[in-house]
C-alpha cells in the first residue's frame, strides 16, 4: 500500500414531510429528502505494515495523490520501493483507486496498472489491498499520524542533505542542496546533476517538488520530473519522490541534513 484523498464536501439536505396522507405534497413543493453520504477527507500521514511484513508510510494528499513508502525492516533504515497513484473515486468511507504504479527499488522492478481499494476513517484509520495480479494482493494496515497537520517552512528545510538516490537502474550516493528560496540543485555519484524547485504545499506538512536532470550519465537526461519532499524535523531527514507524467519511471532520494 502506500502514498488518497478527495477534497471533502457535505451536502445538507432539507428534511420534507410532515404530518397526514402520504399523498400529501411536502412543504414549500420540497421533494422528500434522500439520506447523503459524507465523504471522508483522507489527507494525512499513515502509518503501518503490510500482510507481507514490510512496515509502510503513507502520504495523501488534498489533489487525491498518494504516495507509499515500503521498507525492508521495522527500522525504516531501507526504503524498499514506493506505490505511486491518485484516488479515483471515494464514497464514505471507501476510497478506489486504479492504475497505480509500485517503483520497487529493491529489485528493479516497476509493476504498473495495479489497482488499491480500502476503508479509510479521517484522522484514524486506513486499512485496504493492493491488487497487483490475480493471484498476489498484498493488505495492509495504518494509523493517521498528525505530523501532517504542522505548517511547512521553506527555511527550516534549507540545507544540504546527504544521501542516496534510488531509480530502477540502481542506487548511487548523492547530495543535494535546497535554498531558503526553494531552489534546488543535486550531484550523484555518477555525476548526475539535476536542478529543481520545491515550495510549500498548502494543504499540509509537505512540500511539492520540481525536478530536471541534466544531460549524460543521467539515467532520464533532460527529463523533468514531479512529485514531494517529505521532512522530519526531529531527525533531519528529507525524503524526495518524483515521477515523470506517465508514471512509469521515478526517483526515490533519501538523505539527512548536514
Amino acid at each position: 500500500m502506500r502514498y488518497i484523498l478527495i477534497t471533502l464536501f457535505m451536502v445538507v439536505s432539507a428534511c420534507g414531510g410532515g404530518g397526514g396522507s402520504g399523498n400529501q405534497t411536502p412543504p414549500n413543493n420540497q421533494s422528500p429528502s434522500t439520506p447523503v453520504v459524507q465523504d471522508e477527507d483522507s489527507q494525512g500521514f499513515w502509518r503501518g505494515t503490510s500482510s507481507n511484513g514490510r512496515p509502510v508510510d503513507g502520504i495523501i494528499l488534498d489533489d487525491g495523490s498518494y504516495y507509499v513508502l515500503y521498507y525492508t525492516d521495522s527500522k525504516r533504515d531501507f526504503i524498499s520501493g514506493i506505490v505511486h497513484g491518485k484516488s479515483s473515486s471515494m464514497s464514505g468511507d471507501a476510497f478506489s483507486s486504479i492504475s497505480a504504479t509500485d517503483y520497487f527499488i529493491e529489485e528493479g522492478v516497476i509493476y504498473t496498472g495495479l489497482s488499491v481499494t480500502g476503508t479509510l476513517k479521517e484522522k484514524s484509520t486506513f486499512s485496504g489491498s493492493i491488487k497487483y495480479s490475480a493471484n498476489e494482493t498484498v493488505n495492509f494496515t495504518s494509523a493517521y499520524v498528525d505530523a501532517y497537520e504542522i505548517t511547512p517552512s521553506l527555511d527550516q528545510l534549507a540545507g544540504s542533505f546527504a544521501g542516496n538516490v534510488a531509480f530502477a537502474f540502481g542506487i548511487e550516493g548523492a547530495v543535494l542542496s535546497i535554498g531558503p528560496d526553494g531552489s534546488l540543485t543535486g550531484i550523484g555519484q555518477s555525476g548526475c546533476s539535476l536542478t529543481g524547485n520545491v515550495s510549500t504545499n498548502t494543504s499540509g506538512n509537505i512540500f511539492d517538488l520540481d525536478v530536471t536532470f541534466g544531460g549524460y550519465p543521467c539515467a532520464s537526461a533532460n527529463n523533468t520530473f514531479q512529485g514531494i519532499v517529505y521532512y522530519e524535523h526531529d531527525t533531519g531527514v528529507a525524503i524526495g519522490v518524483v515521477s515523470n507524467s506517465s508514471n512509469t519511471d521515478g526517483f526515490l532520494f533519501a538523505g539527512t541534513k548536514q
